[in-house]
């Protein structure tokens, strides 16, 4: 009987990269409206892994440490959104998406002076429009109701009427993303 003995060294498997993958939801959110972001689907086959967010597009990862994140944009556009995940060895896989941030309508509204006018008498309408993107508004009235909105651009508006009766007007107001609302009022002379 012959016996030896030699010493073996075992490796252990080379560390396999983490996978980063994140979703979001809503998948057409609007300006101001709360958007969640899941990075649960981000895997590691040797264990656990840790999050790290960008989500305000400075590529610094400090705007959340979950696997789950929530973010409002506070104007309309593409925003670049980023998940880094690191496995215990150190290694890091980063997944990045495009977040479309839809522009919101403005409102169209207005009141006019007098309350109550005389024929011959300037009525002085002013606009009291809002926009929930607090963009900055254009101005368009139809003062003679002939579906043209011709008669004025400003925030304020004069017309007087030569006729006693039901007058309609309205106003018309467009953001810079090209949404637009118009406000109809009737006017007693």
């Amino acid at each position: 009987v012959a016996e030896t003995t030699q010493e073996v060294t075992v490796s252990p498997p080379p560390n396999r990269l983490p996978t980063a993958s994140f979703n979001y939801a809503p998948t057409s959110p609007v300006v101001g409206e709360q958007v969640s972001f899941d990075g649960s689907g981000s895997s590691d086959a040797e264990g656990p892994i840790g999050y790290a967010w960008d989500l305000d597009n400075d590529r610094s990862f400090d705007d959340g440490t979950g696997a789950h994140a929530t973010r409002s944009f506070s104007s309309p556009g593409d925003k670049i959104v980023r998940l880094e995940v690191t496995d215990s060895a150190g290694e890091k896989d980063t997944a990045t998406k495009t977040v479309t941030v839809d522009n919101r309508a403005p409102v169209a509204d207005f009141n006019f002076q007098p309350s109550a006018p005389n024929v011959g008498e300037d009525v002085i309408f002013r606009s009291a429009s809002s926009d929930p993107d607090n963009d900055q508004l254009r101005y368009a009235w139809d003062l003679d109701n002939d579906g043209t909105h011709d008669d004025g651009t400003g925030v304020t508006a004069t017309r007087t009427f030569a006729s006693g009766g039901t007058k309609t007007v309205k106003l018309r107001v467009r953001d810079p993303g090209g949404l637009e609302s118009v406000r109809t009022e009737t006017v007693y002379v």
